[in-house]
């Protein structure tokens, strides 16, 4: 057991897994029969991939990707077996409760425009996996998989985040390849999000691999994004529409920018109106 995780969170962590693996199983055997295919992410297969034992990292749903071709096929799939609680066309997203436990599907990398890395890209760079779960999964390269979990934490303004995600982060990049991890940043739109990401890393964990990395990238031209994100995630009472508005802000062109902020003012009217955005 890793020092600093006490033993009923363990037991709590162990007993999540074990129902998350029996809903992706599932999934999973739906997707193949569909001809789409399995792409775990974050805690379904970090537990396995990053961590010594499946009780140090928790979770709270499956996350899987597909790509927006095979989004129709992958939507039909995952609705034979339960309930949706959250579908978005637009937006790449679908979440399906399978035996109580939460399935999520993802069309894009974090949210749409996020970044310009798409999901077609990552999983073009993946390579099947046959050993984790004793079936055929599709598995992220390493770097991709730490700008996934980085992203996640942008979006979610990093005080929103969950805490195992620093956890993530600094195993990620103990492992990884910084001078990688900076190319496909910048040729993402993202050197401004890992940025962030390295500076809360550096700052609010301690960690000297990330305060390195800061040392790679250069200090972003937006200035004012830099301040507002340190000054959200400093806050006590952060305000979670600002948050979640910045987040979206983090791709370094403007034309990205200017779409999601669009986005954002059409969504919330809808919501206003009494109406669920698509």
């Amino acid at each position: 057991m890793q020092p600093g995780v006490k033993p009923s969170a363990h037991i709590k962590n162990w007993a999540n897994y074990q129902g998350a693996l029996r809903a992706f199983e599932k999934v999973a055997a739906q997707l193949r029969a569909a001809h789409v295919s399995v792409v775990p992410v974050k805690g379904i297969v970090l537990a396995r991939w990053i961590y010594d034992d499946v009780g140090e990292r928790p979770l709270s749903d499956v996350d899987l990707l597909v790509s927006r071709k095979a989004w129709p096929e992958a939507r039909r799939a995952l609705l034979t077996l339960g309930d949706a609680f959250y579908d978005s066309l637009e937006l790449g997203e679908l979440a399906v409760s399978v035996d109580g436990f939460a399935v999520e599907l993802h069309a894009e990398m974090g949210r749409l425009e996020l970044t310009d890395i798409c999901v077609d890209e990552v999983i073009a760079r993946c390579t099947v996996d046959t050993e984790t779960f004793g079936f055929p999964v599709l598995r992220l390269d390493e770097v991709d998989h730490l700008l996934l979990v980085a992203i996640n934490a942008v979006k979610d303004g990093f005080i929103l985040a969950q805490p195992h995600i620093a956890v993530d982060l600094e195993r990620f990049l103990a492992r990884g390849e910084p001078a990688e991890l900076v190319r496909r940043a910048r040729a993402a739109g993202f050197a401004t999000g890992l940025y962030c990401t390295a500076e809360w890393m550096a700052e609010d964990h301690g960690s000297v691999r990330w305060r390195e990395l800061m040392a790679r990238l250069e200090s972003p031209r937006r200035r004012w994004y830099l301040r507002a994100m340190r000054a959200v995630r400093r806050s006590k009472r952060p305000i979670e529409a600002l948050v979640f508005t910045l987040g979206f802000l983090s791709n370094d062109r403007l034309g990205p920018r200017l779409r999601v902020a669009a986005r954002l003012v059409r969504r919330n009217a809808v919501k206003l109106m009494g109406r669920t955005p698509p």
